[in-house]
């Protein structure tokens, strides 16, 4: 039986997904807890609201199964501030 775990492999266990879909008001995208990543599953230009400045938004190109490490507390399509399509962008925490 093994006893010694890697950090990585102990961290990449507990991480647990969602969709970014699911945090929405209507068609308007809402506030989710701080995340430790973000995957993309759909190519597209999003809107990025970081933990430290979570009024702010960033507008990033995203490619499809592209993965950022970041902080991120709201997503929104950039062509029109909506909710971004169902299992466009998973969430991490």
């Amino acid at each position: 039986m093994e006893t010694n775990r890697s950090v990585r492999d102990s961290v990449r266990a507990g991480r647990i997904p969602a969709d970014a879909n699911a945090y929405k008001s209507g068609t308007t995208p809402t506030l989710f807890p701080e995340t430790r990543q973000i995957r993309c599953n759909a190519a597209g230009e999003y809107k990025l609201y970081l933990a430290d400045a979570p009024t702010k938004d960033i507008t990033i190109t995203l490619l499809a199964g592209e993965t950022l490490d970041w902080a991120v507390v709201k997503i929104a399509d950039a062509a029109d501030n909506t909710v971004v399509a169902e299992k466009a962008i998973t969430l991490i925490w």
